[in-house]
């Protein structure tokens, strides 16, 4: 995750990282993975990118990987106190996505 910010740092100079104490997080946009929001919340909270693949992980092929991944979504998910934004690609013929299979019991309210 370092690598990301300093990456970052030199196009946006007021981002901050999640462990950094220099400034106070007052507004913004915060970066972070799920697995370091537990136990915060968020008025909205975004998640990018749900699909097949991505999340659950290509790498997931054991039922315990499969499930740690599934609660690392629900923490993300249940930071939001407000507004929850949820994005997965359509994708093409020549590059079909499918939305994760962790979303099917929350597809109907997107139709």
């Amino acid at each position: 995750m370092d690598r990301f910010y300093q990456r970052l740092a030199p196009l946006y100079p007021d981002i901050v990282p999640v462990r950094s104490e220099k400034k106070p997080l007052t507004g913004g946009v915060l970066l972070m993975p799920a697995m370091l929001c537990k136990g915060l919340e968020f008025d909205r909270v975004f998640i990018p990118d749900l699909n097949e693949g991505n999340i659950p992980s290509k790498r997931a092929w054991e039922k315990e990987q499969m499930e740690e991944e599934r609660r690392l979504l629900y923490v993300a998910m249940t930071r939001a106190r407000h507004e929850l934004t949820l994005t997965w690609l359509e994708g093409t013929a020549d590059r079909p996505a499918a939305p994760s299979r962790f979303l099917e019991p929350f597809l109907h309210l997107f139709s």
